[in-house]
């Protein structure tokens, strides 16, 4: 593994852990459930939608931009 594989690994990489973040946030599969905070039910109405929609593609994009560098290398 070379410089630019680990370059291409952490950029990669992190965007689609940054994706699936995104997708768990979304779908509510973490913190809170809903009806116990009034302020974070409000927040997931104005923002649950963008993060539901965002962190499939940054997962997609980013695991695909990863996959296509490593076939790249060899």
């Amino acid at each position: 593994m070379n410089s630019e594989m680990i370059d291409a690994v952490i950029r990669f990489g992190g965007m689609a852990l940054i994706g699936l973040i995104f997708t768990l946030v979304g779908y509510r599969k973490v913190g809170s459930p809903p009806g116990i905070n009034p302020a974070l039910d409000a927040w997931h109405r104005q923002w649950g939608k963008f993060f539901r929609t965002g962190g499939p593609l940054l997962l997609v994009v980013g695991a695909g931009f990863l996959v296509a560098h490593v076939f790249s290398e060899r």
